[in-house]
């Protein structure tokens, strides 16, 4: 599927573009050079389309492992989002897509499968509408925050999978599974906080889990 939209394949170590090979440099020596051209303008805000959950969180995932990340943190001050943006915006557009909020906007179409293309449209978009520009700080987000967005999804991943066993005998939802994980709690948890009350004819005990989720008061935690 993403060779159908791009037209990226890899060869031998050689990276073609349709078909033709195309010069590419390591991942390194790309982020040292891309931190090398945003120190030319000092303290940086990164706009991207749907920045938060995809865009931020690969950027920082990759860049963090080569030293040029601390010269990264002291230039870039955080991200902006810009489908929030676009959603407070143009609320009548059918949908928010950058190819759709371009076309109305800017006018015209544009390849959103090349990365050239997608940073033209979206520079369009911002510098044609002063209130984006205006209202793009309530939509912005630090290093630091998405780091520890990153680090609390790990978290919860890892408490997950602790409690696939109380899934598969379908003690629990996956949805409830993943609320309960993102609580902090892991199954030896919940077996420490059985119910007392809570055992069967032959002794042997069952998850008292409404307790439990209804001390860990589950609702109030961000989904």
């Amino acid at each position: 599927m993403s060779i159908s939209v791009t037209g990226l394949t890899n060869e031998g170590g050689v990276l073609f573009h349709n078909g033709k090979p195309i010069r590419a440099i390591n991942r390194e020596a790309a982020f040292q050079s891309f931190v090398l051209w945003l120190s030319q303008y000092k303290l940086v805000i990164l706009i991207g389309y749907n920045a938060k959950l995809f865009d931020s969180k690969r950027l920082i995932l990759n860049i963090k492992n080569f030293t040029c990340f601390a010269e990264f943190k002291s230039i870039v001050k955080g991200f902006v989002d810009s489908l929030p943006l676009f959603k407070k915006k143009f609320p009548g557009f059918p949908n928010y897509k950058q190819t759709t909020v371009y076309e109305n906007v800017c006018g015209g179409q544009f390849d959103a499968h090349k990365a050239i293309g997608d940073v033209s449209a979206l520079n369009c978009i911002i510098k044609n509408q002063t209130l984006v520009r205006k209202n793009s700080f309530l939509h912005s987000f630090s290093i630091e925050s998405r780091m520890g967005q990153q680090k609390f999804d790990k978290e919860t991943k890892r408490n997950e999978k602790t409690l696939e066993p109380v899934i598969n005998e379908k003690l629990l939802t996956k949805s409830m599974a993943r609320r309960v994980a993102k609580s902090g709690l892991v199954l030896e948890d919940l077996y420490h906080r059985l119910d007392s009350s809570n055992v069967d004819s032959d002794g042997s005990s069952r998850l008292g889990l409404p307790r439990i989720l209804h001390d860990n008061k589950l609702d109030d935690i961000p989904t």
